[in-house]
């Protein structure tokens, strides 16, 4: 029997061919359940992502920009990090469950960030998102 087994950098070479793509961080609704299997695009998400309300726009979400792509030698896998972004609700709260990562591009859902729980930011109120990463493991 043959192990198929890639290298580290083949993971960090392949994420680097993605970097060019639009990636928006779409907010949703506190009782969404994320699927690895059955969330794949954007038409299995739409109903459970935030409606466009106080400043958010739903399915232009926030726009995160891409720091670097790195290799991890440690765990051997390359990531996509992302810079830190923020968003400040106007004219009211907006209450979130969590935010999909998704590649507007190719209409591709990336990975879910649980907030495990209610999240809720409060007019005028910047939120930050940080440490927002992409792994190919």
């Amino acid at each position: 029997m043959a192990t198929n087994t890639v290298t580290t950098y083949w993971k960090y070479h392949q994420l680097n061919a993605y970097v060019a793509k639009q990636f928006k961080l779409l907010l949703m609704l506190p009782e969404f359940v994320f699927d690895v299997e059955d969330h794949a695009q954007y038409a299995q998400i739409e109903a459970s992502e935030l409606e466009s309300q106080h400043g958010y726009v739903k399915q232009a979400g926030i726009q995160p920009t891409v720091k670097d792509v790195v290799i991890d030698t440690t765990d051997h896998i390359g990531k996509i990090r992302f810079n830190s972004i923020s968003f400040t609700p106007s004219t009211g709260d907006i209450s979130f469950g969590g935010a999909i990562i998704w590649d507007s591009t190719d209409d591709a859902v990336v990975g879910y960030m649980d907030a495990e729980g209610t999240i809720t930011v409060l007019e005028g109120t910047p939120y930050v998102f940080q440490n927002l990463e992409i792994r190919n493991n």
